[in-house]
């Protein structure tokens, strides 16, 4: 039987944008350079912005040279979700419809 893989899975809540996204930003990176995979969950998110679309790609660039997986949790018909797809960054970064999605395909992979 293989080892589960060490995953952190991050929550956020509300809206991230400019005047919030140094204490998600420092979070993440955090995470990031634990060099465990790393959920971020969307799931009670309203809003982000520009600012943190380019964060998530920059932890999924950390994530990945370390070898592991980065995904967002970000359902179907939420506005992150929506954000994520008309920046085009759905066919870039793993999303997953719920955090459960996210942990079975991690554990798929560590398979």
């Amino acid at each position: 039987m293989a080892q589960e893989e060490p995953v952190v899975v991050i929550d956020l809540i509300g809206e991230v944008d400019i005047s919030t996204l140094d204490d998600v930003k420092k979070s993440v990176m955090e995470a990031v350079n634990s060099q465990v995979a790393v959920i971020v969950n969307c799931s009670d998110c309203e809003f982000v912005d520009s600012s943190t679309l380019g964060m998530f790609m920059e932890a999924r660039e950390g994530v990945s040279s370390h070898g592991k997986q980065f995904m967002l949790v970000a359902p179907p018909s939420g506005a992150v979700r929506s954000i994520i797809e008309m920046a085009r960054l759905d066919s870039i970064l793993s999303v997953c419809d719920s955090l459960e999605e996210a942990q079975t395909r991690l554990e798929g992979d560590a398979l």
